[in-house]
């Protein structure tokens, strides 16, 4: 590959898309055609291989020699070498709060990667742009691969963990603040992790611009209950972060205490389903709460179609931007969340309840219960979810205006000028 590009390059570094199994998949397909319409070229960078890649269209290729960076890293003497007098290796070892491992690994990540930009990317850049699913020490490396080559632009999503301390373990993130000030522009997927990060970095915001996730139109509004059962809906994988167990905890008390009241709680069961909550809903569960865990269904917004929803709860510690709350949305069920970062881009006492994020199962039950029993407060907003989703999450919208800004990037002689929308 190392020639001349074509004008109008976009090199797509991704977790494992365009892989079949990719688990960006579901991020970075949706984007894909918006993004073919303003480049001539599309370059997709797996970092993880698959078993079959997914049909590509003219003008879009994979190139599968980037995975072989994650194998190689370690065991690359020179490497290690190059990494023990590597500036930010060394500035994140004196700072010590990432644990040796992590930190070598990044760095080791970065190093790799940026030996392959140089190796495998043409010298002059001019016309192309390099974009990573999220910040984190591949995006580091290309930043480090392209340092003193003419015309390329670097920029990255922040989509939420990958930049927010408090969803790790050691509350840091190796390698975090060389990216941000290493890539040329930032574009967190909500208005307050953009914030957030400016927050942390006030020049960030001269480089740093909103980039939403979206789905597409659902063409209709999901049926409210109407034989008196109670009914709320949830979506994802049952993780720490995501606390089902709260949820879980929340509706056995509400049916504990309102016996002559019965409640459904149905929820579309990313992966796994989660040993503790299983035996939770078991042997705790009273008769008039049945829970119905959905699996195996890819277009969960069809799925709503054939059922009966008056609520849907989500109850994440931390979100970048509830994509499963778009799909709730577009089909206008109101939604009750906890105010978790992205999530307040989408839900406000219109369309729902953005609830306090540091919450107990009874405070929860509460807020649960008090909707559910109020079925025509909960009809008015129907209308008024339906027309946020097409304010906040409108696929079509949101990545027409992101590919547009990515091309922007690209074309721009002097980004300390540059406006976007």
């Amino acid at each position: 590959m190392n020639k001349v590009p074509a004008r109008n390059t976009l090199y797509h570094f991704t977790t494992g898309f365009p892989y079949i199994d990719a688990a960006d998949r579901s991020f970075s397909e949706p984007e894909l055609p918006y993004l073919h319409k303003k480049f001539e070229k599309i370059v997709n960078i797996p970092y993880y291989s698959g078993r079959e890649c997914m049909p590509l269209p003219e003008g879009v290729s994979v190139d599968k020699s980037f995975s072989a960076v994650r194998a190689s890293r370690v065991w690359n003497p020179l490497l290690w070498l190059t990494a023990l007098e590597d500036k930010n290796v060394r500035t994140e070892i004196r700072g010590m709060k990432g644990g040796v491992r992590r930190i070598l690994a990044g760095g080791l990540t970065a190093l790799a990667v940026a030996r392959w930009v140089r190796n495998v990317l043409p010298v002059d850049g001019r016309g192309s742009l390099l974009y990573t699913n999220s910040l984190s020490p591949v995006t580091l490396g290309i930043c480090k691969g392209v340092s003193g080559r003419n015309g390329y632009r670097v920029v990255s999503r922040c989509i939420g963990g990958d930049v927010r301390e408090e969803n790790h373990k050691s509350l840091y993130i190796p390698y975090k603040r060389a990216g941000l000030e290493a890539v040329d522009w930032l574009f967190p997927v909500s208005s307050s992790l953009r914030d957030f990060l400016i927050r942390q970095k006030k020049s960030l915001k001269s480089k740093s611009t909103v980039a939403r996730n979206g789905v597409p139109k659902a063409g209709f509004m999901i049926k409210q209950s109407t034989d008196g059962r109670r009914r709320i809906l949830s979506c994802g994988s049952m993780v720490e972060l995501k606390r089902y167990d709260l949820l879980a905890k929340a509706m056995i008390l509400l049916a504990k205490n309102n016996t002559k009241c019965e409640y459904e709680w149905r929820h579309m069961l990313w992966g796994k389903m989660d040993k503790s909550i299983k035996q939770l809903i078991c042997h705790e569960a009273p008769s008039n709460l049945s829970v119905i865990m959905v699996r195996g269904i890819t277009d969960v917004v069809n799925y709503y179609k054939k059922i009966s929803a008056d609520l849907f709860v989500h109850v994440s510690r931390s979100e970048g931007w509830g994509l499963a709350v778009s799909e709730a949305l577009s089909c206008g069920l109101p939604v009750l969340a906890t105010d978790s970062g992205g999530v307040a881009d989408q839900v406000e006492e219109s369309v729902g309840r953005l609830i306090c994020n540091e919450i107990n199962e009874r405070e929860l039950a509460n807020h649960i219960g008090q909707m559910l029993g109020a079925p025509s407060v909960l009809e008015a907003k129907k209308e008024r979810a339906r027309l946020k989703w097409e304010e906040c999450a409108n696929s079509k919208k949101n990545y027409e205006k992101f590919a547009n800004n990515l091309l922007k990037v690209s074309k721009s002689r002097d980004l300390a000028g540059l406006r976007l929308d």
